[in-house]
């Protein structure tokens, strides 16, 4: 999309589960009350929702949403073999930007528009045979990454693996967010652990019960900058 004031946003996340639609979520709240905003996602497989939840938001209508609707809750190429659906990352490129633009056209006069993608499943998992959702997210370039991880177990090693395969790759996060999608005895510690071990500085933490991420857009903001 060729409209200046467009600022994208694309959340990838270290797995399923993490509570990538958390952060959407939170995060869109947060860039709406500073300009028009739109969540997308543009491929969702299974009953989870996260489009409805973000049309109950969304600054214009989004139609259709999701771009690609899966019915089996499986990574997206295995639930759209089953369906014999074909769908390609252009295909998905496209519809994003026809929904920015209506979001342009909805307010003529924000100095800024924020658009926000959210991937299905994890940074390397498929999205089609032919591409993983970071292909998705290097076609929708120029664009600020945000990847989440879970406030929980595992996110030490999870959240390494995934920052190695990005970097080697071409493409590492912009911002690190952490979500509690589950909470355990590690839940509230694993930021300072994580700069403590040097792996990554998460810019925020979406604990339990919480929708407020306004330092996480503040954050998204000055990355925008850099």
């Amino acid at each position: 999309m060729s409209d200046p004031r467009l600022r994208r946003i694309v959340v990838v996340g270290t797995g399923t589960g993490v509570g990538k639609t958390r952060v959407t979520l939170a995060l869109a709240r947060a860039l709406r009350r500073q300009a028009p905003t739109v969540a997308l996602k543009p491929v969702e497989s299974g009953e989870g929702g996260d489009a409805s939840a973000f049309d109950a938001d969304n600054s214009v209508r989004v139609t259709p949403h999701p771009c690609v609707a899966l019915r089996a809750a499986l990574s997206p190429h295995l639930a759209a073999r089953l369906e014999s659906q074909v769908f390609h990352v252009r295909a998905l490129v496209d519809w994003v930007e026809n929904c920015e633009r209506a979001l342009a056209i909805y307010d003529a006069i924000s100095p800024y528009i924020y658009s926000l993608v959210e991937t299905a499943g994890g940074a390397l998992s498929p999205l089609s045979p032919e591409a993983r959702n970071l292909d998705l997210a290097v076609a929708l370039d120029p664009a600020v990454v945000v990847l989440v991880a879970p406030d929980g177990l595992g996110v030490l090693h999870g959240l390494s693996a995934t920052l190695i395969a990005l970097r080697a790759l071409g493409r590492p996060p912009d911002v690190v967010a952490l979500s509690a999608a589950w909470t355990d005895a590690s839940t509230g510690t694993n930021a300072g652990e994580l700069r403590l071990l040097g792996i990554a500085d998460p810019a925020f933490v979406l604990g339990p019960g919480e929708a407020d991420a306004e330092p996480l857009a503040q954050a998204v903001i000055a990355a925008f900058r850099r």
